[in-house]
C-alpha cells in the first residue's frame, strides 16, 4: 500500500501518451514525463496545482525581470528635453522623472514653456506633465498657445496625445492608442477609414506610431495634424483637443466659421503636409531628416512637384566653416532638388544648394 501511494507506474516514455495510473486521473494532471515514474510521491501537503502555480509566478518574474533589463538597455534614460516651435519664438522643455523617483512620486515629470525675446527665453508657464516618466515626443503652436505631447517614454501606446492649453492648462488626454486607432476602424471615420496597417510593432514597446509621422499646427494653431506613415491623417480641434470625426462634425455644424475653417484646412492639407517634410528633410537633425525623406518619398502628386520647385528658390541658408573657408548652405533647396530627382522630375541646373563666401580683405 505504502509502495502504491509513493509511485503510479504509467506507460513508457517514448509512448509520449497520457497517463492514465488512478492516480494521475484523481489529479486531472496528465503526465508528460520523461522518465517512468510519471507522478512524484505522494507525501503530505503536496498540492500538484499549487506547485504548477508557484512555477508560473516565478517564470513571470523571472520575465518582467528581464524586460526591465532589456527595456533599460535599449531605452537609454533621456536627459533634459527640448523642442523649439516651427517659428522658434517658443521653447518647450521637459525634465524627465529621475531614477530615485520613477513609479514614487506622480508629477515629477515636469514641462516649461519659454518665449524667445531678445535671444533671451522668458518664462511663460510650468508644470508637472501628467507622464509618469517623460513624453516621447512634443510640439509647441507658433503662437504659444499650445503644446502637445506624444506617447510615454518607452510605452508608445500609453498617453498618445495629451493637449496643454493657456498657462499650462490640460485640455485633453488620449490615455490608449487603442481610443485614436480602435481594432475595428470602422469604427473610427475621418475621411474615411482609419487603420493601423503600415504601423510597426515593436513587439512590448507597442506599435511605434511615431516613427515617420508627421505632426504640426496648421491654421493659426486652430488645428493640430498627425500624419501617420501610412499616410492616414487625424486633425484636433486644439481649443477642446477634441479628434475631427463624424460626430464632431455633427456637433460642430451650427458653428459656420468652425468648419469653415476645418473646410478650408482639408483644401490645404496636401500643400501643408509637403512643406511640413520639407522643413524636417531640411533639419540638421538625422531623426527629423529621416522622417522628412520617408514622407517626401510617399508624396507624389501634381501639388508635391508644385511645392518642391517653389522651395528650390528659397532663401533660407546657415553658413558653416570647413576647411577651405565658409560655405552658405540652403538645406531647403538641397532637400526639395533631391526629391524632385527621386521622383524622376526635371530640375534645372542652375539652382544653387551651397556657394562659397566671400570674405572681404
Amino acid at each position: 500500500m505504502k509502495e502504491a501511494l509513493e509511485e503510479a507506474v504509467c506507460l513508457s516514455a517514448s509512448d509520449r501518451s497520457p497517463c492514465n495510473s488512478q492516480q494521475c486521473l484523481q489529479q486531472s494532471m496528465p503526465c508528460w514525463m520523461s522518465r517512468r515514474i510519471c507522478c512524484p510521491p505522494t507525501r503530505v501537503g503536496y498540492h500538484p496545482a499549487k506547485q504548477v502555480l508557484a512555477a508560473m509566478l516565478h517564470a513571470l518574474l523571472l520575465a518582467i525581470v528581464v524586460s526591465v533589463n532589456v527595456s533599460a538597455s535599449e531605452w537609454p534614460y533621456p536627459e533634459s528635453l527640448r523642442q523649439p516651435a516651427a517659428n522658434n519664438e517658443y521653447e518647450f522643455r521637459v525634465a524627465p522623472v529621475t531614477r530615485d523617483k520613477r513609479g514614487k512620486s506622480f508629477g515629477a515629470c515636469r514641462g516649461t514653456l519659454y518665449e524667445r525675446k531678445d535671444n533671451k527665453l522668458a518664462l511663460v508657464w510650468e508644470r508637472s506633465l501628467i507622464n509618469d516618466f517623460c513624453p516621447n515626443r512634443f510640439c509647441v503652436a507658433n503662437s504659444g498657445k499650445y503644446v502637445v505631447t506624444l506617447g510615454e517614454w518607452s510605452h508608445y501606446e500609453d498617453l498618445p496625445i495629451v493637449v496643454y492649453g493657456a498657462n499650462g492648462s490640460l485640455v485633453n488626454v488620449y490615455g490608449r492608442l487603442r481610443q485614436l486607432l480602435p481594432r475595428f476602424p470602422s469604427n473610427f471615420m475621418h475621411s474615411g477609414r482609419i487603420t493601423d496597417e503600415g504601423i510597426p510593432s515593436e513587439g512590448r514597446f507597442g506599435r511605434n506610431w511615431l516613427r515617420h509621422s508627421l505632426f504640426f499646427f496648421a491654421s493659426n494653431d486652430n488645428f493640430f495634424v498627425v500624419r501617420l506613415s501610412n499616410g492616414e491623417i487625424l486633425v484636433f480641434e486644439t481649443h477642446s483637443g477634441e479628434v475631427i470625426d463624424e460626430q464632431w462634425k455633427d456637433a460642430n455644424r451650427i458653428f459656420p466659421e468652425k468648419m469653415r475653417n476645418y473646410e478650408d484646412l482639408t483644401c490645404s492639407l496636401p500643400g501643408l503636409v509637403v512643406k511640413e517634410a520639407l522643413r524636417l528633410a531640411s533639419s540638421e537633425l538625422p531623426k527629423e531628416k529621416e522622417d522628412g525623406q520617408f514622407v517626401l518619398s510617399q508624396c507624389r502628386g501634381h501639388e508635391t512637384v508644385r511645392v518642391l520647385k517653389e522651395a528650390l528658390s528659397q532663401s533660407i541658408s546657415r553658413i558653416v566653416s570647413t576647411p577651405n573657408g565658409q560655405i552658405r548652405q540652403y538645406p531647403g533647396r538641397k532637400a526639395a532638388k533631391e526629391a524632385l530627382m527621386a521622383m524622376g522630375e526635371k530640375v534645372p541646373e542652375d539652382v544653387i544648394t551651397e556657394e562659397k563666401v566671400e570674405t572681404k580683405n
